[in-house]
């Protein structure tokens, strides 16, 4: 593929995702909090930074039709 030609339709996406209509005012309804879970236990690095110990494991959600299973951190 040319470089030519790459640029055009790169610039043809680009073109396309602005017109694309974005706002949804009105449209969605947020009927349901975003579950954030709590902050994960840290301790203070050497250098002052945050250091958190993270694992692996499965978990599920529901969305608005049915559920789904997860791994997270």
């Amino acid at each position: 593929m040319k470089r030519r030609t790459a640029l055009k339709a790169g610039g043809g996406y680009g073109i396309y995702y602005a017109a694309a209509q974005q706002d949804t005012v009105g449209r969605i309804s947020f009927d349901r909090a975003l579950p954030i879970p709590p902050l994960a236990e840290s301790e203070a690095g050497t250098r002052g930074a945050r250091v958190f110990t993270l694992g692996i494991q499965s978990g599920g959600t529901r969305f608005k039709s049915g559920s789904t299973t997860a791994l997270g951190a």
